[in-house]
Formats: structure tokens, sequence, C-alpha cells
């Protein structure tokens, strides 16, 4: 089974697969919701900001015993979406 990862670790490996510096900035609550004011994006991530203030873990153990750990290995699922991008932009 995969390995939890936060997002920061997550990042983290794409950063250094796709061999650029991790560049990351927080925005608190308050921000994020005077960006959203003028931003369509910034307002969908207002509505979904929840899952950032509070350890939020996907359990996918369910899924796991109806099918089985069929999951994709982060570093190869970072590589591949890697490629695919570099190939189309």
């Amino acid at each position: 089974m995969l390995a939890t990862l936060r997002a920061r670790q997550f990042v983290t490996r794409i950063a250094q697969q796709a061999g650029v510096p991790l560049k990351i900035q927080a925005a608190g609550p308050f921000l994020v919701g005077v960006m959203a004011l003028f931003n369509p994006m910034m307002r969908e991530l207002q509505e979904m900001l929840y899952q950032n203030l509070e350890p939020y873990i996907v359990d996918h153990s369910r899924f796991v015993a109806a099918f089985g750990d069929i999951s994709t290995p982060h570093e190869q699922a970072i590589a591949e979406t890697l490629a695919w991008f570099r190939a189309h932009t």
C-alpha cells in the first residue's frame, strides 16, 4: 500500500523530479477571502479551504479491499505526468 504523504512532501517530490526549486507561499483564510473577491479560482479554493486547515487524510482501504492495491507508486505517477506535460507544452 502506498505511503500517505502530506501535500508538502508530494510537491517536494514533484519539484525534485522536475529539477526545479521548490517555492511555496502560504495564504491564510483572510488573504484567500480577499483574493476570492477578484479571482474565480480563488473562490473555488476558498470553498475547499477547510481541507487545508486541519489534517485531511484520504483513506483508500475500502477501495483496496474491493479491488486490490493497484495504485501507481508516487514516483512513477509523477514521472509519467511530467513526461506527458513536457510532451504537450
